[in-house]
């Protein structure tokens, strides 16, 4: 549970450092379209914006590189049955469709496998 929280956190950490270097990115262009800054400026606002979407990318890589395995590994083991809203895995259910009792979501187990079947492919499975 303390991992889930850290990871979250690292996500939110990497989208927040993420979405500002994107903005200063686009703040410099707009800066420049209306006349408001010199090109020269635009270039080094643009670069600094670009280091700092980069930085932010990190955070998520290493939260990606931590949770793929994992759901890669509930994928295989438990036949596609994963929630794709929330993540719960849907074992012990008999019935179809299945029910997450965690959000409350209803798929039928061709439909998971239909959304799953893509994502089987590019996601390692590490048990």
């Amino acid at each position: 549970m303390e991992d889930d929280v850290r990871l979250a956190n690292l996500l939110r950490f990497g989208a927040f450092i993420h979405g500002a270097g994107r903005l200063a990115v686009i703040g410099a262009f707009l800066s420049y379209w209306f006349d408001a800054i010199t090109s020269d400026a635009l270039v080094w606002i643009a670069i600094g914006g670009v280091a700092v979407s980069l930085i932010g990318a990190i955070p998520y890589r290493t939260a990606l590189r931590r949770s793929f395995p994992k759901l890669g590994r509930d994928l295989f083991q438990f036949e596609c049955c994963v929630c794709p809203n929330c993540g719960y895995i849907l074992r012990g259910e008999s019935r179809d469709p299945l029910e997450c009792s965690e959000c409350g979501e209803s798929y039928s187990r061709a439909e998971l496998k239909d959304i799953w079947t893509p994502f089987i492919a590019i996601i390692p499975a590490r048990s």
